[in-house]
């Protein structure tokens, strides 16, 4: 599922959102791609930054479109911020699908 906004039907929702709820602090999205869900998680008032590696889609999540609020990175920054929380679940793809939203 591609793009730069999630889906209200994305069956993602059900696992990333009552899981980032759980986390208090920042949130880094590792694998973050065109910044969908950093994008979708900012919207939801979580502090969240993006980690992905592939500039061209480092670009796309910078767009005007995407939320505020997230910061996205291309590599990891030695700012020396701490992360509570880490959503990787589509850096993980073709693995098993997690049964518990809670890290």
């Amino acid at each position: 599922m591609l793009g730069s906004e999630v889906s209200t039907a994305d069956p993602d929702r059900a696992v990333i959102e009552p899981w980032a709820d759980t986390v208090e602090g920042r949130i880094l999205d590792v694998g973050s791609g065109t910044g969908r869900w950093a994008g979708h998680l900012a919207s939801l008032a979580h502090d969240i930054g993006g980690l992905e590696p592939v500039e061209r889609l480092v670009d796309v999540a910078r767009t005007p479109r995407n939320h505020a609020g997230t910061r996205l990175v291309s590599a990891v920054d030695g700012s020396g911020r701490s992360r509570r929380g880490v959503d990787a679940i589509h850096a993980c793809s073709g693995g098993p699908r997690p049964r518990s939203p809670r890290l």
